[in-house]
């Protein structure tokens, strides 16, 4: 990833949790005022919640309780908040201009190896041992250390 997009994505980040939080403001703000308010249409005189039933004793049900009301509030809170989160706060052309005229670094996967994998390696030819001590016991890589040419005396 080139070092705009990283710029970008951060930026993206921290706009979505500004977001996030005038979201919640916004969301509990409502909420307090419908508990402060108790409007009859969710509320019975008494003060008490209704609950949901359509067709039913007006006094008692309600199309439109506290709990469907708090979910459509926290939906309708996010989309005003993103709505004027985009106006006021998408990146400015100036800003594009900027990010765009940093150089970006090379890519590490770019830079070719000496040798392409999967190419056997040319070995002198002699006598190899593994050296268990450098394989690992998990069951690693294995690491060989070369003898020479000739036999070794102790092959055990």
């Amino acid at each position: 990833m080139t070092s705009i997009k990283l710029i970008f994505v951060f930026y993206c980040l921290k706009l979505e949790m500004q977001q996030i939080i005038a979201a919640g403001i916004l969301y509990l703000l409502g909420v307090a005022i419908v508990l402060v308010l108790k409007p009859s249409i969710m509320f019975t005189e008494d003060g008490l919640w209704k609950e949901f039933g359509i067709g039913r004793n007006r006094n008692t049900h309600t199309w439109l309780p506290f709990w469907f009301f708090s979910i459509l509030w926290a939906l309708i809170s996010y989309i005003i908040v993103t709505l004027i989160f985009s106006v006021y706060y998408v990146p400015k052309l100036q800003e594009t201009q900027q990010l765009q005229s940093i150089q970006a670094m090379p890519s590490l996967s770019s830079v070719k190896s000496k040798r392409a994998k999967g190419v056997p390696m040319n070995l002198p030819d002699g006598y190899y041992i593994m050296n268990a001590h450098a394989t690992g016991e998990a069951g690693g890589i294995p690491k060989y250390i070369y003898i020479g040419k000739g036999l070794p005396e102790n092959t055990s």
